[in-house]
This record gives structure tokens, sequence and C-alpha cells, in this order.
């Protein structure tokens, strides 16, 4: 439907008005002119929603309003008005509802240059996004129902509609950058998680830095660590023919107190005693476990005292590092060890839901042995006791998924679809909710999946979920460089979405009433 345009006021005619002559458009024209209090001149029949005049100039004032709409949250045409009611610039002096009029029909005309400037306008709005989502869905709703309030026409009921369609737009723009944001996060960070091979080399890099301190340990200094290794075990009441191996490590400390020891010898010795601790004889393992614990602390933290030569500093610096990183890596691998025998159980006996049961076992197996389970963090085992025990979300859907997949639950999906659809229905029937039912199985057993992938995640980064790690990179506590980059861009879009949204929905709403 053609539109006019007489002295900034907009007027629309019937397609018929095309198919007149030039002589009967301008006749028409200035009937209408008469009609409107407006005085008669020539105006060109447009499309709907084109810009009344061209050029690079118009483009650019088009540009400059949507700019202006969107970082006064839709007053501009308000504002406008009243200035040039109360000024006579821009607008007819003491005329605010002409001016208004003029302004609105004028914006109606900036087609794509003013959604440029809108776009331009709520980029440079100062807010960010918040870092949770339900923050992010109400700063959105908020920046939202800002800009539908002021972008609404007519009294204050009128605004409040407005208000509330921008806010639920806002909201849901708002809510899905952040989560969109967060994912990206998510995925970044774990991108910096290394793997078990990662770990090792570390590890390694680590130990050989401890040696190439070049540190030596004199007699002395090996003769009080054993004076306290001695201590130790007489409190633990400590019988050579009862524990021969530690009578054995005795003796070698003894003998490493007559000469210089070098951190490739401590290395040696923790091997030794490593052994022991792996003794079948409980009171000689738990005292070998002891006597690691004494060296270890011993070698990340050498007394002055003690070193003929060498780096102290760099020897611990570099003992802590490989001790850290081995650890990681033997505990991710216990775990991951223990999700492929899960894999390869189920694999083998073919019964649905058995996936979950072992994931789940295998896991215990690991909290109740303290030999396996000693140096995990409290967070990690909380991360195994939530695989073991599951959840109650995971529960109701193992069991509604058991029975589907069972007899009675083919017999009550034959009975629905022979109500349905007779014999076919019920052949149907008897087969698609059993097969359903395998599906909801696997979500529960891909619950449990997920939760040791966590588990064997917090392990490799030091006790925490690629979740938590970019939580903390969000904050500021914690350096990633990938995430930093993507809460830039959140940054940036974090208020111009939402209120983007809003501005479009108020723009769908208003062709559609007209």
């Amino acid at each position: 439907m053609p539109t006019l345009n007489i002295e900034g006021k907009r007027v629309k005619v019937d397609d018929s008005f095309l198919a007149l002559s030039p002589e009967e458009q301008q006749r028409t024209v200035e009937e209408i002119a008469q009609q409107i209090g407006a005085k008669p001149q020539r105006a060109e029949p447009q499309e709907e929603g084109a810009p009344t005049n061209g050029g690079f100039l118009r483009g650019v004032d088009d540009a400059v309003r949507g700019a202006a709409d969107m970082s006064t949250f839709g007053l501009s045409d308000e504002i406008s008005a009243g200035l040039g009611a109360a000024t006579g610039v821009g607008g007819t002096f003491g005329d605010y509802s002409g001016n208004l009029e003029q302004q609105r029909a004028r914006d109606a005309e900036g087609g794509w240059a003013r959604l440029g400037g809108q776009v331009v306008g709520a980029v440079a709005m100062p807010w960010s996004l918040a870092r949770t989502i339900p923050r992010a869905i109400a700063q959105g709703a908020l920046s939202g129902g800002l800009y539908g309030y002021g972008s609404g026409e007519g009294g204050v009921t009128n605004r409040l509609g407005s208000a509330g369609v921008g806010a639920i737009a806002g909201g849901a723009a708002g809510g899905a950058v952040r989560g969109i944001a967060s994912g990206l996060g998510t995925r970044a960070a774990r991108a910096t998680i290394p793997d078990n091979a990662a770990l090792r080399r570390t590890a390694e890099a680590g130990y050989k830095a401890a040696d190439d301190a070049g540190v030596i340990v004199g007699p002395e200094g090996m003769r009080r660590f054993g004076a306290a290794v001695v201590n130790d075990l007489a409190d633990m009441g400590y019988l050579p023919a009862n524990e021969p191996k530690i009578a054995s490590l005795l003796t070698q400390i003894e003998r490493q107190g007559n000469v210089n020891t070098t951190y490739k010898g401590l290395h040696s010795l923790r091997r030794m005693i490593a052994n022991a601790a792996a003794s079948n004889i409980p009171s000689e393992s738990k005292m070998a476990t002891r006597m690691l614990v004494r060296l270890d602390d011993y070698m990340r933290n050498i007394p002055a005292e003690d070193v003929i030569m060498g780096d102290a500093a760099a020897a611990s610096r570099g003992f802590q590092t490989g001790q850290d990183f081995w650890a990681r890596m033997r505990r991710s691998e216990m775990v991951d060890t223990a999700a492929i025998k899960a894999e390869r159980r189920a694999a083998s006996t073919g019964t649905g839901g058995n996936l979950e049961n072992t994931l789940r076992q295998n896991t215990r197996a690991i909290l109740d042995n303290p030999k396996r389970s000693r140096g995990m963090t409290p967070a990690e085992l909380a991360m195994a006791d939530r695989v073991v025990r599951g959840s109650a979300t995971q529960d109701l859907t193992r069991s509604l998924g058991r029975r589907m997949n069972s007899i009675h639950g083919a017999g009550v999906g034959g009975t629905v679809g022979a109500a349905l659809a007779g014999p076919t229905g019920a052949a149907i029937g008897s087969l698609a909710v059993p097969a359903v039912g395998r599906g909801v199985v696997r979500v529960a057993e891909r619950m449990t999946e997920k939760n040791v992938a966590r588990l064997s995640e917090m392990i490799r980064s030091g006790g925490r979920t690629a979740q938590e790690l970019a939580k903390l990179a969000r904050g500021g506590q914690l350096t990633i460089p990938e995430v930093q980059r993507v809460e830039a861009l959140a940054k940036i879009f974090g208020v111009s979405v939402p209120t983007l949204a809003a501005a479009v929905t108020e723009k769908l709403a208003g062709t559609t009433a007209r």
C-alpha cells in the first residue's frame, strides 16, 4: 500500500493511486493536504517502510537517529520533540504533539541505516553482561523493559504493555548471550587442562630440573633425617622381625649417612621406600608410607645447613612440580582405567543399564581403598562420591527406562497401540515403548559418564572442573586468555543484544499492528 509524505505527515492511500495520471495524482495530493491542513505540494508514493528521500546525508541522519534511539532507551523522539517545543530548533515552538508526530514519522522512514545506528548505539552502551544466566536474564529484562517503555506510544498503560514485551525479549536474549558465552568459556578452559601424556611430560621435566640443580646433601643432613625416621618408627612399634623391608630401608639410610648424597640418590631412596609401602604386611606398609611422607617433606624443603652445594630452592621447586603432576597423572589414569573396564564389562554382558552400575561400582572401589584414594583432594573425593551415589534425577530416569524396556513396558505399549490403531498399532506399540525405554536408560548412563569425565578432568586440572576454572577466570581470580577474549565479546554484546532484541520485537509488533 503506497504511503504519501506531505509536510512530514505520512498518509496511506489505496493502490489505485498508482494507476492515476500525474495530474490526477497531484489533484489527489492537494485534496488530502487541504483535509489535513497542510500546504498543497507534490508527493511521490513510496513503498511501506522505504525512506522518503535518498542520499548519503539522509542515511547518516537515519543512523544517528537510530543510535540516539538506542542510547536513550527509545526516548529520543520525545526528547527531540520537547526540545523543539521549548526552543523552536528542530521543531515548531510550543507544539510538542506536532513535533512528536513529525519525529516518529521521520523515524519510521529510517530503514537499514537506522537499524545500523541502533546497533552502534547499543554496542556503545556502558553496561556489561552479568556472570550468571539468572542475573543476565534479569539484566536483559531490565534493559529490554526500559527500551519497550521508552519506545511505546500512548499512555502509561500502553507503555507498560510495550515494556512487558521488551522485558521478555530482552531477558531471553540476555540469558542466551550469557549461556553462549559461558559455554564457550568452559570449552576454552577445558582446552587448557592437560591430558595424561602432558602431565607425565611436565612431571618428568620437574624431576629433571630437581636433579639438574646439582644439590648434594652432606652426611650430617642424612643422619638427622635418619634420626627423625627412627623416632617415627619407635612410635609405631617397629620390630625388625615383623617388618623386614623396614629394616633394609634403615640400613640404606644409615649407609647414606656416612657419605654425600646427590638429589638422584634421594630419588633412589624414595623408590625403595615406595616399593616397601606396597607391602602386603599392613604394619610394614603403614611404616613405609610414613617414611615416604617424611622423605617427601625433606626433599621439598631441604634445610640450608644440610646442603653442601647446589641450588636447593630450584631442586625443591622441580621436585614439587614433579610430585604434583605425577600424582595427578596416576590418579587420572586410575579413574580412566576404571571407566574403560566398566565399558568392557557392560559390552560383554549387553544388559541395559549395566554400564551405569559398573561405573558406579568401579568408582566405589577407588573410594573404598585407602591406597588408591590417597592424595585425592576433598573436591575430588566429593566428585567421586557423586559418581557412586548419582542423583534423584538419575535414579528416576534409570528406573523409568528399565520399566519401559521390560516385558511389562512392551505389553503396555501394545495395549495402547491396539486401542489407537488395532493390530498394527499393537505391534508398533510393543516395539516402540521398549525402544524409547532403552533411550531413557542411555540418558541416565550419559549422566554418570559425564560425572566420571568431570572427575578425571578435575584431577588433571589440580582439583577443579572446566566450569569452575572458567568461572574463576571470569571473576579475575585466574588468568585464561581464551576465556578473557570470550568475556570481552560478551561485555560488548551484554546489554546491546537484549536491547536490540526489544527494539526488533517492538518493530515487528508495530508492523503487525499496521
